[in-house]
C-alpha cells in the first residue's frame, strides 16, 4: 500500500501510459524494503533487521556483518555546519541533518537486536576482502558488531568458506558450475565439468571457461552470428562508433544489455535534445511560405520568439514554474543564453548567405522521405545508416541544386577526416551521400529537374565556450567575442563560387575558409571537389563494409582502440566484465 501512495504522490492525476505506470510502479518497489511475519512456524523470515517483527526463534544469520555494512555507515554530520553550530541550531528547533550520534546509535541497536533474538544458535557472516572500481581485492574488516561479540565469547569459532570441505560447497548446479571451473586441475572438478556438460544449459559454460578470462580474441559461434544479424545489417552511428571503439563493449551493450541503471537527471545528452529542438522549432517558426527567412524581426523580436519556444518546452518536460527547483530554471537560464547566441550566429549568417535551409531534423531511413545509402557486405547482404539530418541547406546554380548538411554539436568532440578511415563520426558524410545518391531518383523528396550534388557537410559548435569579459567591455562586445567561438568543422567543396555563396566575404566567420594573397584558398577544414567527394563515397562503402563483415562474422574482441586522441577505455562501464588487464 505504501507504494501504492508514492506513486499516487508522485504521478498525481498525470495520465501515463500502461508502460510508464510499470516503468513508474518497478522504480517505487525497487526502493522498498520488505519485512514479514511467518504464516507458519516451519518458515524462514527474510528481511530488516530494523523491520522484522520476529517472535520466538532458533537461529538467526546476519549476512553481511562486515565493517560499514551491518551496521551500516552513518554519515558523519553536515559538511557545512560544525557540530557545536548544529547543536545551537537544534536548540532553535533547526535541524539541517540527522544526528549522526544517533543514527550509529540505531544501527547498532538493529545489530544488537537481531544478535539477541535466537535462542540456540547464532551464525554471522563477514568477508575478508572486496573489490573495488579498479579491480583490485581490498582487505575488509568485520564490523564492530562482531567486533563486539567476539570480545565478550573469546571462544567462539571463525570459520572460513575456503576450510569448508569442497563436497559441502557444492550445494546447487550454480555453486557446481563454480567449483567445476575453479578447481579445474583436479578429479573433484573433472567430474563435475562431466556432470554438468549432460546440462545443456550448463555446457556452454563449461566450453566457455576453458579459455582464459583475459583472452582478448573473442567470437561468436557461425550459427550465434548467424541468428544474430541476419538479413540486412541495420545500424545508427552510435553502435558503429561502439563498435569501432571496442567490439567487446558492443557486445556487452548493444546484444547482452548491460547497461548501468538509469539515473534521473538533465544530462549533457538531453542538453543536445533541449539545443536541437528549440533551433528547430525557431527556424521553421522565421521561415516564411516560399522558403526564405523572414529578416524582418528585430533581435528583441526573435528573443522573444525563442523565449516563448525554450518555455512551452520546459513546461511539458517539467512542469510549471512552481513544480522546478531553483537549480533547474538556473541550468535553462544559462542554456537559454548560449541559444540565442546560436540563433544570432544564424541569422548573421544567413542574412548574407545564398544557400537556405530547407529541410530539419531529416530523417534518414528505409521507406521514409529519404533513403539511407545502402552498402552491399562481402558475405551477402546490405549495411544501412540510420539518422536524422539536423538541417539540410541548399543553393541553385542553373540546373544544379548543391547540398550542405549541417550537425549542430554542444559537446567537446571535435571532428577529423581521418576518423572515417577507422569508421568513426561518419553519419553526417554517409547522409549527405545519401541525398546526393538517392536526390535524382524519381521518389526523391527534391523536384526531378534537380540534379543534386554535394556542396558539403558541417559540424556546428553550439555549445559556447567560456569567455571572460574585460573590466570595460560592453555586453555586446562580449556576445561577439562567444559568437567567434562558434566553430564549424567539417569537409567542404573546393570551388570559390559555392564557397562565396556560403560567406560572401570569406573572413573565416561563418565558414574557415579564406584567401591567401596568391589568390588560393586557404581553410582549416577538408576541401573537396564533385571527384573528391565520389572518392570519398567509395573509402565510406568500404569501410562499413568492411566493419560489417567483421560484425556478420561474430568477431567479438576485446581490443579497444587507443591512440593519442581516443581511450575506449577511459569512460567504458564494463570494467567489471572486461578481458584488458588494468595496468
Amino acid at each position: 500500500m505504501n507504494a501504492l501512495d508514492t506513486v499516487a504522490t508522485v504521478a498525481g492525476d498525470a495520465t501515463v501510459t500502461a508502460e510508464q505506470y510499470s516503468q513508474l510502479l518497478a522504480a517505487v518497489l525497487r526502493q522498498a524494503t520488505v519485512g514479514r511475519i511467518p504464516a507458519s512456524v516451519d518458515e524462514v523470515t527474510v528481511g530488516q533487521s530494523d523491520r522484522l517483527r520476529a517472535g520466538e526463534i532458533k537461529l538467526c544469520i546476519l549476512l553481511g556483518a562486515s565493517e560499514g555494512i551491518f551496521p551500516g555507515k552513518t554519515d558523519a554530520g553536515d559538511e557545512i555546519f560544525k557540530s557545536s553550530e548544529l547543536e545551537i541550531l537544534r536548540e532553535f528547533g533547526l535541524d539541517p541533518c540527522d544526528n549522526a550520534e544517533l543514527l550509529a546509535s540505531a544501527e547498532l541497536f538493529g545489530f544488537y537486536r537481531a544478535a539477541t533474538t535466537p535462542s540456540e544458535r547464532l551464525v554471522g557472516t563477514f568477508t575478508g576482502t572486496a573489490g573495488g572500481f579498479d579491480g583490485k581485492e581490498r582487505p575488509v574488516k568485520p564490523s564492530q558488531g562482531v567486533e563486539r561479540l567476539i570480545a565478550m565469547f573469546p571462544e567462539l569459532i571463525i570459520e572460513k568458506y575456503s576450510d569448508i570441505p569442497h563436497a559441502e560447497q557444492v550445494w546447487s548446479r550454480e555453486s557446481a558450475l563454480e567449483a567445476a571451473i575453479e578447481r579445474r586441475d583436479t578429479p573433484d572438478g573433472a567430474a563435475l565439468r562431466e556432470l554438468l556438460c549432460t546440462d545443456l544449459s550448463f555446457a556452454a559454460f563449461i566450453t566457455a571457461a576453458e579459455n582464459p578470462f583475459d583472452s582478448r580474441n573473442e567470437r561468436l559461434s557461425p550459427e550465434l552470428a548467424a541468428e544474430i544479424f541476419r538479413g540486412d545489417l541495420s545500424l545508427t552511428q552510435s553502435r558503429l562508433d561502439s563498435y569501432v571503439m571496442c567490439a567487446f563493449g558492443f557486445y556487452c551493450k548493444y546484444m547482452l544489455d548491460l547497461c548501468e541503471p538509469a539515473v534521473a537527471e538533465f544530462d549533457s545528452a538531453d542538453t543536445g535534445n533541449f539545443t536541437h529542438r528549440i533551433l528547430e522549432r525557431f527556424m521553421r517558426a522565421v521561415m516564411n511560405e516560399d522558403g526564405k527567412i523572414n529578416f524582418d524581426l528585430t533581435k528583441k523580436q526573435r528573443a522573444e520568439l525563442a523565449d516563448t519556444i525554450i518555455s512551452e518546452y520546459i513546461e511539458g518536460a517539467f512542469g510549471q514554474s512552481e513544480e522546478r527547483s531553483p537549480r533547474t530554471d538556473s541550468l535553462f537560464r544559462r542554456l537559454r543564453r548560449t541559444t540565442l547566441l546560436v540563433i544570432e550566429n544564424l541569422i548573421g549568417e544567413f542574412s548574407q548567405s545564398e544557400f537556405t535551409p530547407r529541410y530539419f531534423e531529416l530523417p534518414i531511413a528505409r521507406g521514409g522521405a529519404a533513403e539511407p545509402l545502402r552498402i552491399p557486405l562481402p558475405a551477402g547482404g546490405s549495411a544501412y545508416i540510420y539518422g536524422k539530418i539536423d538541417r539540410v541547406d541548399t543553393y541553385k546554380r542553373g540546373g544544379d541544386v548543391f547540398l550542405r548538411v549541417v550537425d549542430y554539436k554542444t559537446g567537446t568532440k571535435k571532428f577529423s577526416v581521418s576518423d572515417l578511415t577507422l569508421g568513426l563520426n561518419m553519419q553526417l558524410l554517409l547522409y549527405l551521400f545519401s541525398l546526393w545518391h538517392g536526390g535524382n531518383k524519381s521518389n526523391s523528396i527534391f523536384k526531378e529537374d534537380e540534379n543534386i550534388l554535394p556542396a558539403g557537410m558541417l559540424y556546428m559548435s553550439a555549445g559556447a565556450q567560456r569567455v571572460d569579459a574585460e573590466p570595460d567591455e560592453n555586453e555586446e562586445a562580449v556576445a561577439a567575442r562567444a559568437s567567434d567561438g562558434l566553430e564549424r568543422t567539417g569537409i567542404l567543396i573546393n570551388d570559390e563560387e559555392l564557397l562565396r555563396a556560403m560567406e560572401k566575404k570569406l573572413e573565416k566567420k561563418y565558414i574557415p575558409v579564406w584567401l591567401k594573397k596568391d589568390g588560393a584558398l586557404g581553410s582549416t577544414l577538408s576541401l573537396e571537389d564533385i571527384a573528391g567527394f565520389g572518392k570519398l563515397m567509395k573509402n565510406a562503402e568500404k569501410t562499413i563494409a568492411e566493419i560489417g563483415g567483421r560484425m556478420k562474422h561474430g568477431e567479438a574482441s576485446a581490443q579497444p582502440l587507443c591512440d593519442n586522441k581516443r581511450n575506449a577505455c577511459e569512460f567504458c562501464s564494463y570494467g567489471a566484465v572486461c578481458r584488458v588487464r588494468k595496468i
